[in-house]
C-alpha cells in the first residue's frame, strides 16, 4: 500500500513537473514570438523613416533642379530679348539712314530741275 502511494505521488510529481516545462515553453515561445514581432515593428518603423527621409531628400533635390532650370530659362530669355532689341535698333538705324540718303538723293534731284529750269529762263 505504502509503496503505491509513494509511486503514485512520484507519477504526480513528474506529470507536474512535465506540466510545468510545457507551461514555460510555452511562455517563452510566446515572449520570443513577442520579442520577434516588437523588432519586425522596429525595423520596419526604421525602414519607413529610411524611406521618407530618402524620398524627401530626393523632393528637395528635384525641386533645387526645377528652380535651376527656370532661372537659366529665365536668362535665356532675358538674353535672346536683349538680342532681339539689338537687331531691331540695328535695323531701325539702318532703315532711317536710308531713308535719309534717299530723302537727300531727291532734295538733290529736285535742286537739280529746278536749276536747269531757271537756267532754261534765263536764257
Amino acid at each position: 500500500m505504502k509503496k503505491r502511494k509513494v509511486m503514485k505521488r512520484m507519477k504526480k510529481k513528474k506529470r507536474m513537473k512535465e506540466k510545468k516545462k510545457e507551461t514555460m515553453k510555452k511562455r517563452k515561445k510566446k515572449t520570443k514570438e513577442k520579442k520577434r514581432k516588437k523588432r519586425k515593428m522596429k525595423n520596419m518603423k526604421k525602414t519607413k523613416e529610411k524611406k521618407r527621409r530618402k524620398k524627401r531628400k530626393v523632393m528637395k533635390k528635384m525641386k533645387k533642379r526645377i528652380k535651376e532650370k527656370k532661372e537659366t530659362m529665365k536668362k535665356r530669355k532675358k538674353k535672346t530679348k536683349e538680342k532681339k532689341m539689338k537687331k531691331m535698333m540695328k535695323k531701325r538705324k539702318v532703315m532711317k539712314k536710308k531713308k535719309k540718303k534717299k530723302t537727300k538723293e531727291k532734295k538733290m534731284k529736285k535742286m537739280m530741275k529746278k536749276r536747269k529750269v531757271m537756267k532754261k529762263k534765263k536764257k
